[in-house]
């Protein structure tokens, strides 16, 4: 079962589609029909995938070296994508959970800055709620 990360952002956020000959962290926005709009209220909701075809690649737990690097380049490119629209005032939040999970209500809602985004001990929980904000 793979790891689903979802943006939901009420502003549109740059997209890039899973390339197989390259891969690495890409942004593809969510069909409307989708049921895990329903977790967000912004307009402009995102699939977050990894250098692995889908969120697994920001799963840390039991890396080391250059796979735990992988997942850590997966963090900052989200981090990077996420930073102006955060510093430009726009509402950005992350929903993480399993696939399958999609409907399923957050355990969790919590906050975070797009600095701890990026800081090497963070990692995704399942269904999570993360509302995103600008600071240190």
């Amino acid at each position: 079962m793979c790891l689903a990360i979802y943006v939901g952002c009420e502003a549109p956020l740059p997209e890039s589609a899973w390339d197989k000959n390259a891969p690495g962290f890409f942004l593809e926005q969510v069909p409307t029909k989708e049921a895990v709009r329903g977790q967000f209220r912004s307009a402009h909701v995102y699939y977050a995938g990894s250098h692995e075809g889908c969120g697994c690649g920001f799963a840390k737990d039991g890396k080391d070296g250059d796979e735990l690097e992988q997942c850590q380049q997966n963090y900052r490119a989200l981090a990077a994508i996420l930073s102006p629209a955060v510093s430009g005032g726009a509402q950005v939040q992350i929903f993480t959970c399993w696939e399958g999970e999609q409907t399923k209500e957050a355990r969790t809602a919590e906050a975070v800055t797009v600095t701890q985004l990026v800081v090497p001990g963070f990692e995704f929980q399942q269904r999570t709620l993360l509302t995103v904000r600008e600071g240190k």
